[in-house]
Parts: structure tokens; C-alpha cells; sequence
């Protein structure tokens, strides 16, 4: 078969062409049809994506001698091209992601049945396979105007992310970007408040992932976890042995529900190893020494990550906010609260003083489960729709930058007339 040996999709479409007894979608006769022109149009504009248009054998389409081979480098250009715009383009194990997170690419059965239904409007179904969103949109205009690497590179990887997270999204969901260090909430599609926040330091950061807000925790308690325990109090407890007692923390031999409390001063911190160490609990309880502030929000996930209020206020001023142990923390969980138990029906948000005053750890419930997205935006859009590149906190652009690179040899190039001419070398 000509084009056979390119074919990324070779299988899928030869049972495709044989269910349909070989009638090509892309030629007639020996020229391209109205809809092989518009697809041959939007696969040489790809890279207004941060795609590569040879990916999709754009070149190869040009220069095909036959009309055959041109309609099935053209049918497996679009098979790719789509599953590219439908979910991610590499292994999120790669990233340190868990896949179930993030939207995958359909499959390329699914892209010939969604073909039969718009090879009449080709142009305009895959134009609205890219996300719609208004940054998405704004970073793809963004692309066709730069001429620096660097920003290329950054602005190419964000629309690689942005097209992991489906378009479509609950009535109410709270955001955090995590390289901006701002959390915003949003409901029926408007921004009801957006505030600071204190995210992960580069040696403990904050994991990008999605789950749901169940409640929240007034007065909570706070189980300090082994890399906290080992790195900062193990540290102060060898200096000061009743460190523990002076912070309200409650030392417990082991996790039982009935382990027995122990006396801070009878262990020897200086010689304890790890395990031991490790075996151990310590809880500290609600109160001003607590890093946890007043309110801890419940969105069960395997990171051991939430947010939380803080006693230290005066951190939100500061314009580097990755400096926690990993968890985000608000500027003003009240506020957050507030939103989370919003429709409950038997809750009034004046509770909240009241059930604060009481110093007991109180868990209230939420009737609905709201969405909440940790992502990594290094870039994102000010509050005059203007592009603000931000910094790469955690190396993770460098990541999938080099991924990407590896996938398709990440060239930047536009269309011009009907060659293909590189932009950035």
C-alpha cells in the first residue's frame, strides 16, 4: 500500500478504507477535494498549536506523487493530529503524574467515526477540538507573534498542559496554580474570589494533581508527616528536648486508635534511628502553635496534600511563595470555607465563630463536592487578558520541554505559501 510505511495507523486504517470499499474522503480523481484542502490547510497550521506539522506528514502530503498515497497520509495525519488535541502526548508517569488525572487521546477508532460525521466541515471540527478556553486562545494568538526561544519553548509546553484538562467543568471548582501561587474559585464560569497562596519549596513541592473538596476541619489537629518529623523537628528536639511540650505536641507510641502517649523527655533524640522514629506519632494539637491555623480542608488524595489556614500571614506579602513543606496554604481560609459549605443547607457561614471559639476539632461536611485542580501553569494571563510568563519552580518545564522534544523533534514552523520554513532552529 503507497504511504504504507509511514503509516503511524496503518491497521485502524486499512479496516477503515475496507469498510467503506475503498472510497477515498480526501481526493477526487487526482486532485484534493474541498475537504482534503481544508484539512491539508489546518494540519500545515499546527504549529500555531506548538505542533509539529510534519508529525502529520505534511510534507509528505506536498510532495505525494500519487492520489492515493496523498489520502492516506492525509487520513493518518488527521488520526494523529486529533488524538495530539484530545489529551496528553506523553507518559504522565514521565511527569511524576498520575494518568487518571488528565485527559488521555481518543483512540483512533473513535477519530474515524467522529470523521464520518464532520468530513463535510472538517475545517471547523477541528478547529473546535482545541480547547476553547480563554487562555488556551490567548497563548495560541501569543505563539504567532514571538520570535524568542525561550518564550516559544514555555508558551509551546503550557498549551501542551492546558490540553490535559477537559473544557467542560462543574458549576463550581477552585484552581491553584501552583508556579503563580494563586488559588482562584470558580462558579457558573465567573471568578467569585481569587487569592495568595503559599505553595511547595523546590526540595518538597506541591504535587499537580485533581480531586474534590469534601468539607472542612475547624480547630484541627495536625499528624506531623515522617519527612517533617525526620528533617525539622528531629533537629529541634536534639537541641531541646521538650520542644514537643513547648509546641503542644502530643507524642503517641505508634497509629492505634488507643496508643499510649509517651514523655518527650524519656526518648533519646540523639540516637534514634529512623524506623523508630517513624514509629512514633506526634500530633499537634489545635491552638496558635499550630501551622495548620484554624481550618484544614478535607480532599482526600495519595500526596497526603490540602489546603489549609496558616499563623504566619505576613508569608502572603512576600513575591516568592514556594517556601511550605508541600501543602497550600490560604491567605484567607475563611473565605474558602465559606465557599466549600456554601450550599449546605442547614449551615450558616456565621457558625463558623462559633464553632472556632469552641477550640474542639469539628468536622462539618459539604452537601456537594467541589472539583479542585492543583495544575502548573509557568505561564497564565493577567487581569487585562495580558500573557505573564512566570518562573519554572520546579524544573518542570525543562521535563516536558525534552519529552515533547523527543516525541517529535519539537520544531517550530510555520506555513508559508506551500513550503514549510523554520521559524527557530
Amino acid at each position: 500500500m503507497a504511504g504504507g510505511g509511514v503509516l503511524k495507523y496503518k491497521s485502524d486504517i486499512d479496516e477503515f478504507y475496507k469498510n467503506r470499499g475503498g472510497e477515498p474522503v480526501w481526493v477526487d480523481g487526482n486532485e484534493l477535494n474541498t475537504s482534503g484542502k481544508e484539512l491539508l490547510g489546518i494540519l500545515k497550521q499546527s504549529w500555531m498549536n506548538g505542533l509539529n506539522p510534519n508529525s502529520y506528514h505534511v510534507s509528505r502530503i506536498i510532495d505525494a506523487q500519487s492520489p492515493i498515497e496523498r489520502e492516506l497520509l492525509l487520513t493518518d495525519g488527521y488520526i494523529h493530529y486529533v488524538r495530539d488535541l484530545s489529551g496528553m502526548r506523553v507518559n504522565a508517569s514521565d511527569m511524576g503524574l498520575n494518568a487518571a488525572h488528565w485527559r488521555q487521546p481518543i483512540d483512533a477508532s473513535e477519530a474515524l467515526s467522529l470523521l464520518l460525521k464532520h468530513k463535510n466541515n472538517i475545517a471547523e471540527f477541528l478547529l473546535l477540538r482545541e480547547p476553547q478556553t480563554r487562555t488556551y486562545q490567548r497563548l495560541k494568538s501569543e505563539l504567532t507573534t514571538l520570535r524568542e526561544l525561550d518564550k516559544v519553548k514555555q508558551i509551546i509546553v503550557n498549551m501542551e498542559r492546558l490540553r490535559w484538562i477537559e473544557d467542560v467543568k462543574p458549576e463550581r471548582f477552585v484552581v491553584v496554580n501552583i508556579p503563580s501561587a494563586t488559588l482562584w474559585a470558580i462558579d457558573k464560569g465567573r471568578v467569585t474570589f481569587e487569592m495568595p497562596v503559599i505553595v511547595g519549596r523546590k526540595t518538597r513541592p506541591t504535587a499537580s494533581f485533581v480531586t474534590s473538596i469534601h468539607g472542612v476541619r475547624f480547630n484541627p489537629t495536625w499528624t506531623i508527616p515522617p519527612t517533617i518529623k525526620l528533617k525539622d523537628i528531629l533537629p529541634k528536639l536534639k537541641e531541646n528536648p521538650q520542644y514537643l511540650s513547648d509546641k503542644g505536641i502530643e507524642l503517641y507510641d505508634g497509629f492505634a486508635h488507643n496508643a499510649p502517649t509517651l514523655d518527650p523527655s524519656v526518648i533519646d533524640w540523639n540516637n534514634i534511628d529512623k524506623k523508630a522514629l517513624h514509629s512514633l506519632r506526634m500530633v499537634q494539637i489545635p491552638g496558635k502553635h499550630n501551622p495548620l491555623g484554624n481550618i484544614r480542608f478535607l480532599m482526600p488524595n495519595k500526596h497526603n496534600i490540602y489546603l489549609h489556614d496558616t499563623n504566619n500571614k505576613e508569608l502572603f506579602s512576600r513575591a516568592d511563595r514556594a517556601i511550605s513543606s508541600g501543602c497550600v496554604r490560604l491567605q484567607d481560609s475563611r473565605k474558602m470555607a465559606v465557599f466549600a459549605l456554601e450550599k449546605r443547607k442547614d449551615w450558616n457561614k456565621n457558625a463558623i465563630d462559633e464553632i472556632l471559639n469552641k477550640g474542639k476539632t469539628t468536622e462539618v461536611y459539604s452537601s456537594e463536592k467541589i472539583d479542585i485542580y492543583l495544575l502548573y501553569y509557568t505561564v497564565w494571563l493577567g487581569g487585562k487578558n495580558q500573557v505573564i510568563y512566570g518562573f519554572d519552580i520546579y524544573n518542570n518545564d525543562k521535563i516536558l520541554l525534552q519529552l515533547l522534544e523527543n516525541l517529535d523533534e519539537f520544531p517550530i514552523i510555520r506555513d508559508n505559501g506551500d513550503k514549510i520554513v523554520h521559524v527557530v532552529d
